[in-house]
C-alpha cells in the first residue's frame, strides 16, 4: 500500500510530474496535481452569479457548502470523493 510518508513508497510511485518531479501512486493524483502547473480550473461554482472556479472538485464543493450554505444548491453538489471524474458531473441530479 502507498504511504506518502514512506520514502520507499514515494520512490516506487509510477506517475511522475514532468514539471516538478513529484510522484503519485495513481494517475488521478497526477492529473489533479497538473492543474497547479497549468492553471486549469475546470470546476465552476454552480451558484448563479458566483463565477468562482477551482482546479480541484473538492475545493469547489467546500466553497459551495461554506459560502452558499443557505442556497438551495448547497445540498445538491455531489459528495463523491473521487477527484479524477468527469468534469460534467459537478451537480447531483435533482
Amino acid at each position: 500500500m502507498y504511504d506518502r510518508n514512506d520514502p520507499d513508497s514515494v520512490s516506487n510511485a509510477k506517475h511522475q510530474c514532468r514539471f516538478c518531479g513529484k510522484r503519485f501512486s495513481r494517475p488521478s493524483g497526477l492529473k489533479i496535481h497538473m492543474t497547479t502547473h497549468t492553471g486549469e480550473k475546470p470546476y465552476v461554482c454552480p451558484e448563479e452569479g458566483c463565477g468562482r472556479s477551482f482546479s480541484v472538485r473538492s475545493n469547489m464543493r467546500r466553497h459551495v457548502r461554506i459560502v452558499h450554505q443557505n442556497s438551495s444548491l448547497a445540498g445538491t453538489v455531489t459528495s463523491d470523493s473521487s477527484e479524477d471524474g468527469d468534469h460534467n458531473m459537478r451537480e447531483a441530479s435533482v
